[in-house]
């Protein structure tokens, strides 16, 4: 491996460091340790597989020194080498660990038809790392198998066996008006393990392969209702980045294998004291990923139909869209942001349930699965341009590079003209 000539190495690696901000920012380091005499804003810091980034400020800290980063890109660190990795993902020795203040939290108008409502959180990153201590500065890890915490409303649980990764997030359960949700999104999972190969030649990433073997399926759980109507409708984007954390050593290059969550969901009832649910499953046979150009899909077999298990009470149209994503990684960079080659799979589905009142009630189902992944900066939109104005510096975007679809379907009942069969 070969660095980038601006890479400041420290001394001591992860010894080094003292402590670190909540927000996974600012970084003391050891006065004392090789290296840090060398750090200065336009340099990149490489203490930890999780502490790299482009220097922003450098402040004295008594003796320490306290460093603030910025997120970087894979190249801006590897110059030259090839990581190639085969590595099984343990969910038994992992916990959970929370990093309490998130930078990036964003409002923006809803368009359901309710008022103007918070549309995007970056909730608490919620981590699953391997059994060790947390750096100063990070609450300790939490044993387990799932950790609830409450954003903007929600009640989103993380939870994890060795043979499942999921998220469930519930909406007004303990209240008596408004809406009331359960959205529930879950992977099933049988010898869990990444097969990587990443060459950087000149600064330049070359044909990458990236695959997740051992996703056994996916499965959806959905039920919502409301007491007034159309004024109780919402959408809500929750990025709730449940990391499974596990340190992998390359040739001597440290790096951290990574699973993350992105959970997004809009209702759109339209008479009052309607109700909705459905649910469905899915397994897969394959690995997800990419080799070099093309894009590895699995198989998908139904095993339980949305459409077949639709129904609700209403004397109106009603719907729902909820998505997920699940994305494995091998990165180094910040808590917040890492780089390196990824790959994931993206459900979303659609369901509508038609008036009980009408002459034919329609119900319908849209699911659609993909597999994405190149090698990029993992780091949405609305959290760059709030780290930008933050940092005060430009700071790498998101890429995405190839995709491709598992399921596309769109399914009504009865097929009839009236629901648009």
């Amino acid at each position: 491996m070969t660095y980038q000539p601006d890479v400041i190495l420290i001394g001591d690696g992860p010894s080094s460091i003292k402590s670190v901000s909540a927000n996974g920012l600012e970084w003391t380091i050891d006065g004392g340790a090789d290296g840090v005499d060398d750090l200065a804003p336009g340099k990149v810091m490489f203490a930890a597989s999780e502490a790299v980034g482009r220097v922003v400020d450098v402040e004295p800290a008594g003796d320490d020194v306290t460093v603030t980063l910025a997120p970087v890109e894979l190249t801006d660190v590897v110059r030259d080498g090839t990581i190639h990795l085969d590595q099984p993902l343990d969910l038994d020795s992992a916990t959970f660990q929370e990093i309490p203040d998130p930078v990036g939290a964003v409002s923006i108008p809803s368009t359901s038809g309710g008022a103007a409502l918070p549309a995007a959180f970056v909730a608490p990153p919620i981590r699953l790392v391997a059994l060790t201590d947390a750096p100063e500065g990070l609450p300790p890890p939490v044993g387990g198998s799932q950790l609830k915490r409450s954003i903007a409303g929600w009640d989103v649980t993380a939870y994890k066996s060795s043979t499942m990764l999921g998220l469930k997030a519930e909406r007004g359960l303990a209240k008596g008006t408004g809406l009331k949700a359960t959205i529930d999104m879950h992977l099933t999972v049988d010898d869990l393990h990444v097969e990587s190969n990443t060459p950087v030649e000149d600064g330049t990433v070359g044909l990458t392969k990236f695959l997740v073997h051992g996703i056994t399926g996916f499965a959806i759980d959905l039920a919502a209702g409301v007491a007034e109507g159309a004024g109780d409708n919402e959408k809500v984007k929750i990025e709730v980045p449940i990391e499974i954390k596990q340190p992998v050593i390359v040739g001597g290059f440290p790096g951290m294998l990574k699973e993350t969550f992105k959970f997004l969901v809009e209702t759109a009832f339209s008479a009052k004291n309607a109700t909705l649910q459905a649910s469905g499953a899915w397994s897969l046979d394959g690995p997800l990923g990419f080799d070099g150009a093309a894009v590895s899909v699995p198989s998908a077999t139904r095993q339980k139909s949305l459409l077949n298990s639709l129904s609700g009470i209403s004397i109106g149209v009603n719907g729902i869209v909820a998505a997920m994503e699940f994305r494995f990684g091998l990165e180094i960079g910040l808590p917040i942001a890492g780089a390196g080659p990824f790959a994931g799979v993206v459900v979303s589905t659609g369901l509508t349930n038609g008036s009980a009142g009408g002459l034919v009630r329609c119900r319908g189902v849209t699911l659609l699965g993909s597999v994405k992944g190149g090698v990029s900066i993992s780091l949405s939109s609305h959290v760059q341009k709030a780290l930008e104005k933050l940092l005060h510096v430009t700071v790498p975007g998101e890429k995405e590079l190839l995709k491709k679809d598992i399921i596309n379907k769109s399914e009504v009942i009865p097929r009839v003209p009236l629901c648009g069969a």
